[in-house]
């Protein structure tokens, strides 16, 4: 048989979590239900052994390693972040030398285009006047 009462409300009851108009519903709710009144005891019983319990405290070098772990782990993380932002570097330095290639080049190529330009200009202008 299974209850169409969501679990989560066994909690909330539990936890004291319910408006009282809620509470009531519930109360009601567990006098015909046996799946949560079950599902309350249980909860009421792991709440009582959790409460028995004594703290434990981790040995010292437990918390060493785990420290060291962290640190360690930070470090990889920064030098994994440092090979991750290499092409990005890369593509920026090759865009910027491109440009700086490019703009170079077709300066060059113009000044050498219009040197070969006016030269043929001169050699028929020459040509024109001198009647060749």
């Amino acid at each position: 048989m299974k209850c169409k009462m969501k679990e989560i409300e066994v909690y909330r009851y539990h936890d004291g979590e319910m408006g009282k108009n809620d509470e009531q519903e519930f109360e009601q709710h567990l006098k015909e239900c046996s799946i949560c009144r079950n599902r309350l005891s249980e909860i009421k019983e792991l709440d009582k052994i959790m409460h028995t319990t004594s703290d434990v405290e981790a040995p010292e070098y437990l918390t060493t390693r785990i420290l060291a772990n962290a640190q360690t782990r930070e470090s990889q993380k920064a030098f994994v972040l440092g090979f991750k932002l290499i092409p990005y570097g890369v593509a920026i330095a090759a865009s910027l030398y491109l440009g700086i290639f490019t703009a170079f080049w077709s300066t060059t190529t113009t000044t050498a285009e219009m040197s070969s330009l006016e030269s043929y200009e001169n050699s028929f202008l020459y040509s024109s006047f001198v009647g060749e």
